[in-house]
Protein backbone atom coordinates (compact mmCIF):
# COMPACT_ATOMS: atom_id res chain seq x y z
CA UNK A 1 0.00 0.00 0.00
CA UNK A 2 1.27 3.05 -1.10
CA UNK A 3 -0.02 6.06 1.43
CA UNK A 4 1.49 9.63 0.38
CA UNK A 5 1.58 12.20 3.59
CA UNK A 6 -0.35 15.20 3.09
CA UNK A 7 2.31 18.23 2.46
CA UNK A 8 0.28 20.23 4.80
CA UNK A 9 0.97 17.59 7.60
CA UNK A 10 4.60 17.43 7.29
CA UNK A 11 7.22 19.81 9.22
CA UNK A 12 7.99 21.49 6.10
CA UNK A 13 4.70 21.87 5.11
CA UNK A 14 3.71 23.39 8.42
CA UNK A 15 6.75 25.41 8.32
CA UNK A 16 5.88 26.55 5.11
CA UNK A 17 2.04 27.31 5.54
CA UNK A 18 2.54 29.37 8.64
CA UNK A 19 5.45 31.38 6.31
CA UNK A 20 2.69 32.15 4.46
CA UNK A 21 0.39 33.39 7.18
CA UNK A 22 2.76 35.56 8.65
CA UNK A 23 3.33 36.85 5.49
CA UNK A 24 -0.13 37.50 4.55
CA UNK A 25 -1.03 39.12 8.31
CA UNK A 26 1.99 41.18 7.68
CA UNK A 27 1.48 42.56 4.46
CA UNK A 28 -2.31 43.08 5.80
CA UNK A 29 -0.92 44.93 8.41
CA UNK A 30 1.42 47.33 6.31
CA UNK A 31 -1.62 48.10 3.93
CA UNK A 32 -3.72 48.99 7.11
CA UNK A 33 -0.61 51.45 8.14
CA UNK A 34 -0.87 53.22 5.02
CA UNK A 35 -4.42 53.37 4.75
CA UNK A 36 -4.54 55.31 8.22
CA UNK A 37 -6.55 52.42 10.00
CA UNK A 38 -7.11 52.80 13.66
CA UNK A 39 -6.84 49.43 15.72
CA UNK A 40 -9.53 49.83 18.42
CA UNK A 41 -8.77 48.59 21.67
CA UNK A 42 -7.85 44.67 21.87
CA UNK A 43 -7.02 44.59 18.32
CA UNK A 44 -3.75 42.63 17.45
CA UNK A 45 -1.34 44.33 14.88
CA UNK A 46 0.03 41.77 13.22
CA UNK A 47 3.50 43.55 12.43
CA UNK A 48 6.82 41.91 11.98
CA UNK A 49 7.64 41.10 16.03
CA UNK A 50 4.08 39.87 16.85
CA UNK A 51 4.00 37.36 14.05
CA UNK A 52 7.24 36.24 15.37
CA UNK A 53 6.45 36.44 19.49
CA UNK A 54 3.34 35.12 19.39
CA UNK A 55 4.20 31.71 18.08
CA UNK A 56 7.15 31.86 20.24
CA UNK A 57 4.80 32.53 23.36
CA UNK A 58 2.01 29.97 22.44
CA UNK A 59 5.14 27.88 21.97
CA UNK A 60 6.59 28.27 25.80
CA UNK A 61 3.13 27.90 26.72
CA UNK A 62 2.58 24.17 25.30
CA UNK A 63 6.48 23.42 26.51
CA UNK A 64 5.70 24.33 30.38
CA UNK A 65 2.04 23.10 30.14
CA UNK A 66 3.58 19.81 29.14
CA UNK A 67 6.26 20.09 31.81
CA UNK A 68 3.74 20.56 34.42
CA UNK A 69 0.96 18.31 33.04
CA UNK A 70 -1.53 21.36 32.31
CA UNK A 71 -3.64 21.75 29.63
CA UNK A 72 -2.08 24.45 27.21
CA UNK A 73 -6.04 25.82 27.08
CA UNK A 74 -5.14 26.46 30.81
CA UNK A 75 -1.78 27.84 30.44
CA UNK A 76 -2.71 30.07 27.33
CA UNK A 77 -6.37 30.89 28.39
CA UNK A 78 -6.43 32.14 32.18
CA UNK A 79 -9.38 33.81 33.36
CA UNK A 80 -11.48 33.10 30.59
CA UNK A 81 -12.86 30.03 31.99
CA UNK A 82 -16.44 30.95 31.59
CA UNK A 83 -18.54 28.35 30.71
CA UNK A 84 -20.31 28.53 27.14
CA UNK A 85 -24.23 28.31 27.73
CA UNK A 86 -24.98 26.99 24.03
CA UNK A 87 -22.43 23.96 24.69
CA UNK A 88 -24.36 23.87 28.30
CA UNK A 89 -27.50 23.36 26.85
CA UNK A 90 -26.42 20.82 24.05
CA UNK A 91 -24.70 18.89 26.95
CA UNK A 92 -27.89 18.70 29.09
CA UNK A 93 -30.63 17.43 26.36
CA UNK A 94 -31.99 14.21 28.32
Amino acid sequence: MNVQANPSTTRPGRSRVGAQVRRHLVRDYHRRLAAGYVWAEGDVAWSERNTALYPAICSLAGVVAGAFGVGGGVVKARGTCTPNPTLTSMSHTG
